[in-house]
């Protein structure tokens, strides 16, 4: 929550999309802006006559404005298609809760009946932990949603730079908004996340008919995490040479952007930090301690179970085929580390439930074994596997000593203005 009298601007979705439509003259950059102002001043009106936010709206269309919306980009002949974009009224939800708090009647039964009549169309509020409570989402599908937005980001990345901009235009333009084109899928990322271990929750009261709660089904939580690991492929982790070769430091005299990549390599863009943060961004949330508790509860027989995750993401980076390039190699190396590193993060956290600690101190005892008899004729993919041998080593003898390791870098916030 924000302390009182904090400046709110939670409705964005960036702090800047017109650059999608940047360079293209199909695109029409001024509408784009135009529409997300008039959702956003929705918004905010919604929150002054009393709205809450509704973050699963856009599980039934656009649902509401009360829900922190994310651009409906979608691929249209190979184009990217913002003709749907942003909504262009209020939703059911907003009309519901509009109704329901400034009747004129004060009956329970006519107002439980604005609400029966409301969940009867598809309007729904579920509970804070329900993992369709999610920001900057579309569709009630996630693994669908994370499908596109994974689709969209290859288009923007294919036309992403100089001639996005316009004459005398600083280049450094280009890494101020590098970030939102190679993080393009980070929403769809973490409602891809929400189903893992994921329960569907209701505001549910005696008699009114509601599942109280029930597990996202298997199938769905196994997709999202294949969905998931194709995200840290080599291919996925790569970025064209003729973009790292536009990304220039800011010019003299000037600051920075909060959402330029942090660079390992100083002023130099570091297509190895960028790779670093998207693994962080997908590894990192699976594994987190109240994940893994959830992964190690009763469940029916084919349920994903943390040892599961696990063991699919080690066979994904770990147990991959050897890659065919020098650079697809060293990008697999990224996310292998990537995995090893959340792995112990999860064993050493003091929030993590005894169950998830012996599962992943099991895993990562066999991963121990299986590096020592490993070797590569590649100086630095065998420098790789030996520090991954003695970290593990270490780790597993001393596990205190994680806790006194440098963070790894971070993504860009790429969050709205104001959060």
């Amino acid at each position: 929550m924000r302390p009182p009298g904090a400046f709110e601007c939670d409705a964005g979705d960036s702090p800047d999309l017109a650059w999608l439509a940047a360079g293209d003259p199909t695109l029409d950059e001024e509408s784009l802006v135009l529409d997300r102002l008039a959702y956003l001043s929705a918004h905010e009106v919604g929150h002054t006559i009393g709205l809450m936010h509704n973050w699963a709206a856009t599980t039934f269309g656009w649902g509401s404005v009360m829900d922190y919306l994310a651009p409906n980009v979608q691929i249209k002949d190979g184009r990217l298609d913002l003709s749907d974009a942003y909504p262009k009224d209020i939703g059911s939800y907003d009309r519901l809760a509009i109704q329901w708090g400034y009747t004129a009647e004060d009956d329970p039964k006519s107002l439980d009946r604005i609400v029966r009549e409301g969940y009867a169309k598809g309007v729904f509020y579920p509970a804070d932990g329900d993992p369709r409570w999610a920001e900057y989402d579309w569709g009630e599908d996630p693994e669908r949603w994370l499908a596109t937005t994974q689709r969209v980001r290859r288009v923007i990345l294919d036309r992403f730079g100089v001639a996005q901009l316009a004459a005398g235009q600083w280049l450094y333009n280009l890494q101020e908004r590098f970030s939102l084109a190679y993080l393009y899928h980070r929403f769809g990322i973490q409602t891809a996340q929400q189903f893992v271990g994921g329960q569907y929750q209701a505001n549910a009261v005696a008699g009114d008919g509601q599942t109280p709660v029930a597990w996202v089904p298997a199938g769905r939580q196994k997709e999202a995490v294949e969905l998931l690991i194709a995200a840290i492929s080599p291919e996925n982790l790569d970025i064209p040479d003729r973009v790292l070769a536009a990304l220039v430091p800011p010019p003299s005299g000037t600051r920075g952007s909060q959402e330029q990549f942090r660079s390992e390599a100083g002023a130099a863009f570091s297509l190895f930090t960028a790779a670093r943060a998207l693994v962080g961004l997908v590894v990192d949330p699976l594994l987190d301690p109240a994940r893994a508790a959830r992964l190690t509860l009763p469940g029916p027989r084919d349920a994903l179970t943390l040892d599961g995750l696990i063991s699919r993401l080690v066979a994904a980076t770990w147990g991959a085929p050897a890659d065919a390039s020098p650079r697809k190699a060293a990008l697999r190396r990224i996310s292998q580390r990537g995995v090893l590193d959340a792995m112990m993060d999860l064993a050493a956290s003091a929030e993590a439930s005894p169950e998830a600690r012996a599962v992943v101190h099991a895993r990562l005892a066999l991963l121990k074994t299986q590096l020592r008899g490993r070797h590569a004729a590649d100086p630095a993919a065998e420098a790789h596997l030996r520090l991954a041998e003695r970290d593990l080593a270490e780790f597993l003898e001393k596990p205190e000593v994680r806790k006194g390791r440098p963070q790894r870098p971070a993504a860009p916030p790429g969050r709205p203005i104001g959060e």
